[in-house]
């Protein structure tokens, strides 16, 4: 029996462990240095203004877009003002990326995962 687990996904619902995991750490397809680079992109910000805001200088904003260099928790809540998102989801996006590029491949994650939410 799976453990329910109360997740705001706009309306407030109910829903199962199995299914808060698909919905927010199986649809990691591309990495955050990505994400954040289609972001920038889409609102068409230079990559002076978007460093600016993260504290850091484009040359480390470049190497986070291209997968070289990562983005740091830090940054989340200055990612999320600027373009305008949801910080709750940001950062759950954010922390399941790195949860799973970490730990994804190992045998027993998924159920190490329940364990820890039960």
């Amino acid at each position: 029996m799976s453990k329910q687990l109360k997740a705001f996904d706009g309306d407030a619902v109910l829903i199962t462990f199995d299914k808060f995991v698909k919905s927010h750490m199986g649809f990691n397809k591309i990495s955050f240095g990505e994400y954040l680079y289609r972001l920038r992109a889409d609102h068409q910000f230079p990559q002076k203004v978007v460093a600016d805001k993260l504290g850091i200088d484009i040359s480390l904003l470049s190497k986070i877009e291209h997968g070289e260099r990562y983005v740091q928790s830090h940054m989340i809540p200055a990612i999320a003002e600027l373009f305008n998102l949801d910080f709750r989801s940001l950062q759950i996006q954010f922390l399941s990326g790195k949860l799973i590029n970490e730990f994804g491949e190992e045998p027993h994650f998924y159920e190490t995962l329940k364990t820890i939410i039960e």
